[in-house]
């Protein structure tokens, strides 16, 4: 069952990356990124916040494969990182109806976060 925590979270970060890498290669994101905006919001510092939560995810998940001793603690801010971008990123992708597949990715990343946070609370306090 404890593998479970780390397995989700290389997954999210793995779903984030992938998630990236397509929208910055699709050609409405062909301006340059340091310029781009979505409204009135630059997007670089989304794109920034969200790679450093997927790596972040990514090296709490394999330092918890390898039970080293910070993981647990690392998991916990990484998992509260991709709950925050997973809610957050809700707002995209219901704003419109062709993005409806990454809505259930963003839920799942919610309500697993969550979950597991929950989780990594218990392991820490005892």
């Amino acid at each position: 069952m404890k593998e479970i925590i780390p397995i989700f979270t290389i997954v999210m970060a793995i779903g984030t990356t992938i998630v990236w890498i397509k929208e910055l290669i699709s050609p409405h994101l062909k301006q340059s990124l340091l310029v781009r905006r979505e409204g009135d919001h630059l997007v670089w510092p989304h794109i920034a916040v969200e790679a450093g939560t997927a790596i972040l995810l990514f090296v709490s998940g394999i330092g918890s494969l390898m039970h080293l001793g910070w993981a647990p603690l690392v998991n916990f801010f990484s998992l509260g990182a991709i709950t925050y971008a997973c809610f957050n990123s809700l707002s995209w992708t219901l704003a419109d109806k062709s993005r409806w597949v990454y809505s259930l990715y963003m839920l799942a990343g919610v309500i697993g976060s969550a979950v597991f946070m929950v989780m990594v609370i218990k392991e820490l306090a005892y």
